[in-house]
């Protein structure tokens, strides 16, 4: 087992490396390594999913907060504001398209 501590960063990694070898081996290609995302249909919804990423997101993902909980909440709620139930919706029809065509 390897330990998660910031010393041993390397030996992690390349646990890793093997360990994700070994079972993409062991469970051959990803069903989904053919997949590419079309986001033509979501042009809006990903720019204003980017500026709420860049406003709400990246703060709380570095420590910017008063009140995590709070800020969080505020970040889901614009960002279901920006579009994301539409951006999830076309990917799962995309992913429900792949799925019918195999």
């Amino acid at each position: 087992m390897v330990s998660i501590y910031p010393g041993e960063w390397q030996a992690i990694v390349e646990h890793l490396h093997s360990e994700g070898a070994k079972r993409a081996e062991a469970n051959g290609e990803s069903p989904l390594a053919a997949f590419r995302f079309d986001t033509g249909a979501i042009t809006e919804e990903l720019a204003a999913m980017e500026a709420v990423r860049s406003h709400y997101i990246v703060p709380l993902s570095v420590g910017m907060s008063e009140d995590i909980e709070a800020d969080l909440a505020l970040a889901r709620q614009r960002m279901n504001e920006a579009g994301f139930p539409s951006f999830m919706e076309e990917l799962q029809n995309q992913l429900d398209g792949l799925a019918g065509m195999k």
